[in-house]
């Protein structure tokens, strides 16, 4: 079965680079982990820049990093409009009440 988020990773990555445990990983809001992605995305952290310099290789086959590929890997579409209920929902994690 094919997922959208391979969860396992992004707990990984996200545990290694702060140190912090599942139980504080699993408090964050997408928003908030996406935050974190963007900010290493130019300041990567120090395993990633390690395993760089040693031009390390994944021991398993890469998979999709990007969730666009993702979801058309299992017949979905994304588009580059939230729909109304999406809106709602990122305007409410936002804090920005929608009109």
């Amino acid at each position: 079965m094919s997922r959208i988020a391979d969860w396992p990773r992004l707990f990984g990555h996200i545990i290694t680079a702060t140190g912090w445990t599942a139980r504080e990983v699993e408090s964050l809001s997408l928003g908030q982990a996406n935050e974190l992605l963007e900010y290493w995305s130019e300041h990567p952290p120090t395993h990633v820049l390690l395993a760089a310099m040693m031009r390390a290789r994944p021991l398993r086959k890469a998979e999709s990093r990007d969730l666009a590929g993702a979801v058309a890997g299992v017949g979905g579409r994304v588009t580059p409009v939230a729909s109304a209920t999406m809106s709602t929902l990122l305007d409410a994690e936002r804090g920005t009440p929608r009109n």
